[in-house]
């Protein structure tokens, strides 16, 4: 329901995937890595927060290709879906197409062809470019314009090669925003060092061209296919559930935010008008009755307002629920509003 829980998931399915091509050339140099996942030791460090920073032993050069081939995973995943659309959006566009045709020549738009089966309409050249391009392509195509302006002055000044279009942490943010992968930007511009062959300790060498980006695109190919990485199903399922009970601790965290940011007196307690405005801001549309229920069945009996720990009781009980990402630009703005500065909740539990 959330950026900070999609991420979470996929840093915990990384901390437990197994990569069967990659485990033996280096066996020794991954055996406290592998241990600390094992025992639940290392798990900490990879819900740090946004950070990217994953359980690392002496075999550096190791967790690099991880790192790389578990982007390139994620990235044919991203890609799979995509091309689902495109065939959906095809069969749709070449229907519509149909039937305008018929329509034109005066056939009803449901009425088959005369001969029988309907004859495929003709899709113009750029019709066909639009629905059939690949989305590896597009994707390199939108890093490209993207990073246009910043690349163009990087090379005036020397600090960018001539065929290269932008630097490794660029190419990772731009992964980041265009929702190729949840993973932080830190994470996917590692992978771009990879594909680079660049080693770690000298990122800023690490320049994206189409020649790395292709390298990441079928890193998975290049290594073991499908199998290059893997993870157990029973692992998988853990993974899902321990993700979705650390976001429902992380929404009762900002909750808890929300109720002091709403407490506009600062007197630790919310009279009916701020409750009201709290819940009509995370619950948009709530009837005006059952705002007052939920007030009375929380409210103190002398004093009628309604403490931080009977609120977040009353979330649990009556399992009071909305979007991560909604809460956390309420928690945004509305510190922004109170104190002129932005602040972005702890992923600490994460």
């Amino acid at each position: 329901r959330g950026r900070a829980t999609a991420r979470a998931f996929e840093l915990a399915l990384f901390a437990f995937a197994e990569f069967p091509d990659l485990a033996e050339p280096m066996v020794a140099a991954v055996t406290s890595t592998a241990s600390r996942r094992n025992s639940g030791g290392g798990r900490a460090s990879v819900f740090a927060g946004a950070d990217g920073e994953t359980p690392r032993a002496a075999g550096t050069d190791l967790m690099q290709l991880q790192e790389l081939l578990y982007v390139s995973h994620v990235m044919r995943a991203h890609f799979a879906e995509q091309r689902k659309q495109q065939e959906k959006a095809f069969a749709e566009h070449v229907a519509a197409k149909a039937a305008a045709d018929r329509r034109k020549a005066g056939v009803g738009a449901e009425a088959p062809e005369a001969g029988g089966a309907a004859a495929a309409p003709q899709l113009s050249a750029d019709e066909e470019v639009q629905l059939r391009a690949d989305p590896a392509d597009t994707l390199w195509r939108s890093i490209e314009e993207q990073d246009q302006v910043g690349s163009g002055l990087r090379k005036q000044l020397g600090l960018l090669a001539g065929g290269s279009c932008c630097t490794a942490a660029r190419g990772g943010q731009l992964l980041a925003q265009f929702g190729i992968s949840s993973l932080p930007p830190a994470f996917l511009a590692r992978a771009f060092i990879g594909a680079a062959g660049v080693g770690k300790n000298r990122p800023e060498e690490a320049e994206v061209h189409r020649d790395t980006y292709d390298k990441l695109v079928n890193a998975w190919r290049l290594h073991g296919g499908e199998s290059s990485a893997v993870c157990r199903e029973g692992v998988a399922m853990w993974v899902a559930l321990w993700t979705m009970a650390q976001e429902r601790s992380l929404e009762m965290e900002l909750m808890g935010r929300l109720y002091a940011l709403f407490d506009a007196s600062g007197d630790g307690w919310l009279q009916f008008e701020e409750f009201a405005e709290l819940l009509n801001t995370v619950i948009p549309g709530i009837p005006k009755s059952e705002i007052e229920e939920m007030f009375l069945c929380g409210a103190e009996e002398v004093t009628g307002d309604m403490t931080k720990d009977v609120f977040l009781s009353l979330v649990l009980k009556l399992g009071i629920t909305t979007e991560i990402d909604l809460l956390e630009q309420l928690v945004a703005q509305k510190k922004q509003e109170m104190f002129g500065v932005e602040a972005r909740p702890s992923l600490k539990n994460m």
